[in-house]
């Protein structure tokens, strides 16, 4: 008989079982998580803790001891016997399946039921009258065994298909143990096929250990953690109002906890429309990555050179994390980002997103700094194991003490050069080196680690040009004098100055005849009323016919157009493209049709074509 005293101090040490393990599957699960529920009437004996995560239901019934000892198959199968003021109960096996279906008629979405304990399965051989012991399955006969040989592999089976009892009685795992089984189907009081999927679907968990701290970083931010999850749970069911189901959001509103899954700050880097990739110092970048198997690298340049946009558009190999420390036309440009507390809290943050598992958040700058550390060895043996690259991308280092002066700087919670193992890569944008500590600068003083932003080619500071005059004219804003280097020019001379045909109206034939444009055409919203010929011309850069209208042919006779032929919203009524050649991009299809000579009349190609024309 066991006394009052006992049986409190029992209860009071499995709800703290109860209550911990749920806090320590709600911060495994906080990414993924939907919903919580305790104390829920609907779940029958599997209501001690149910969450949603992944499109998956999860109903945890807990059964836990303050010392750990054996569980029996009568601990599983035997209910209690009626009394004269209680009725007959039965045991938990029959009662998990009654709360499965229970649970199966609130909701399709796939359903797992845990019966979880950190007492472990009697070992001791099984005699008299007991299922198991009637089993003929080699070597001792115990409860440990049966979940050994038989239960673990039929769930195995029916997760891979596995859906009769017919076909799964002829497995041996259930042969051997077919007395056990069938008081199992029994005690279920389901249908054969519906015990099959109740199998599948229960799972028997002993021997749970809750955390070890050995095994966790020193100071462990999950401690603090777990002890106010598990807090906030054990409330939960004593609020008076009596909630059953709380969403993520209004869980982590009770915890205090709404900004862990959100960034400080935005990390993208806006790409001006006029930009011409320095290739130089993409090589560069890109062999250095090459030549090293992680830790720092560095590219320099001073303000304005496009060291950001640089490092905004390459493609790193692997997996990229990004932090700015500065963003222009931000709403927030400096606040805030040369933080340490920031920086730990958004590149930890953003490791996880990479697909890294975070053990907690931290509590304090230390505890997050565990946590950041932890993620990096995680980083180096997703490299070792699967061949994937960590890249992490910390761009505007000089504007934190130039300009925002943190009260503790991101700079110095920069991970030590020991800290990134093999596969870790950390390249930093900075207008000098000096700004990081001293054990980053000796690293970095390394010429294979440090590129120097190189000037631009001539031929990419053409492109940026043109690319600025495209899409200020784009945007109705190009005047005569955008770009004075971005004229046309025809075989006979030379035409000084751009000519536009925005809003203007080609009355009659337009000839281009051998006409070589060396740089941008424009022919924004021009109007071609009769045939546009460009015979044999060539295009060397973009040729824009944004919204341009070809009443008539517009011929294109052995045209070449060795840029961009950009025809945005173009009407034809009739465009030949005989044996035109588009060497990049043409932004719609282009179909060379063969002009019937009996429609309209041709004209000689001229041999001192008009530059007016």
């Amino acid at each position: 008989m066991t006394r009052p005293a006992e049986g409190e101090r029992s209860a009071v040490v499995g709800f703290g079982g109860q209550f911990e393990l749920a806090a320590h599957v709600v911060l495994a699960k906080l990414r993924t998580l939907e919903w919580i529920r305790v104390a829920d009437p609907a779940a029958g004996v599997a209501d001690d803790f149910q969450f949603k995560s992944s499109q998956r239901r999860h109903a945890l019934q807990v059964k836990w001891s303050q010392l750990p000892g054996s569980f029996t198959w009568s601990d599983l199968t035997v209910g209690e016997k009626a009394k004269r003021d209680k009725k007959a109960e039965p045991g938990l096996f029959a009662k998990l399946a009654e709360a499965w279906q229970r649970l199966r008629a609130t909701s399709t979405a796939p359903l797992t039921i845990y019966l979880c304990s950190n007492n472990h399965p009697s070992n001791a051989k099984a005699t008299g009258k007991s299922p198991i012991a009637s089993a003929t399955a080699p070597g001792p006969l115990s409860f440990a065994a049966f979940l050994h040989q038989a239960y673990r592999p039929a769930r195995e089976a029916i997760e891979s298909g596995v859906a009769k009892w017919t076909d799964l009685a002829l497995l041996p795992e259930i042969e051997q143990w077919s007395a056990v089984w069938d008081a199992l189907r029994e005690l279920s009081g389901l249908a054969d096929d519906d015990f099959v999927l109740f199998v599948g679907d229960l799972d028997l968990v002993f021997g749970l250990q809750l955390a070890n701290p050995l095994q966790r970083p020193d100071p462990a931010p999950v401690d603090l953690d777990v002890e106010h999850l598990a807090s906030t749970l054990q409330k939960l069911v004593a609020d008076p109002a009596r909630p059953v189901e709380l969403t993520r959001e209004q869980l982590l509103d009770r915890l205090g906890w709404a900004d862990r899954l959100q960034y400080r700050h935005r990390h993208l880097f806006p790409v001006p429309v006029a930009y011409a990739r320095n290739e130089a110092a993409r090589e560069a970048l890109e062999s250095a990555l090459g030549e090293v198997w992680g830790g720092y690298l560095a590219l320099v340049g001073p303000a304005g050179s496009g060291k950001s946009t640089l490092l905004a558009t390459i493609n790193f190999p692997g997996l990229v994390v990004r932090y700015y420390a500065f963003v222009p036309d931000a709403p927030d440009p400096l606040s805030g980002r040369g933080e340490a507390d920031s920086f730990l809290h958004d590149l930890s943050l953003g490791l996880e997103e990479s697909g890294l598992y975070r053990t907690g958040v931290g509590n304090d700058l230390r505890s997050r700094q565990a946590v950041l550390l932890d993620l990096l060895d995680r980083a180096g043996r997703r490299w070792a194991t699967r061949g994937e690259a960590t890249v992490i991308v910390l761009d505007g280092l000089d504007h934190v003490p130039r300009e925002q002066r943190p009260s503790r700087s991101m700079l110095e919670e920069l991970p030590a050069p020991a800290a990134l193992p093999d596969g870790v890569f950390v390249v930093l944008g900075t207008q000098t080196v000096a700004v990081v500590p001293d054990a980053v600068q000796a690293v970095l003083a390394d010429e294979h680690r440090t590129v120097v932003l190189p000037p631009l080619a001539s031929a990419e500071v053409e492109q940026m040009r043109c690319s600025a005059v495209s899409s200020r004219s784009r945007l109705g804003r190009a005047g005569p004098t955008s770009c004075r280097g971005c004229s046309r020019r025809v075989q006979q001379g030379a035409v000084r100055r751009r000519r536009q045909v925005q809003r203007g109206a080609v009355a009659g034939r337009a000839g281009s005849y051998r006409a070589q444009f060396a740089s941008v055409a424009e022919f924004g919203e021009a109007r071609f009323s009769s045939i546009a010929n460009f015979g044999v011309a060539q295009f060397a850069s973009v040729a824009e016919f944004s919204e341009a209208r070809f009443a008539g042919d517009a011929e294109f006779n052995e045209a070449r157009f060795d840029g961009n032929a950009r025809f945005d919203q173009a009407q034809f009524d009739a465009a030949w493209f005989n044996k035109a050649q588009f060497s990049h991009t043409a932004p719609y299809e282009v179909k060379p049709y063969l002009r019937p000579s009996s429609n309209t009349p041709q004209q000689a190609p001229s041999d001192n074509p008009d530059p007016s024309a």
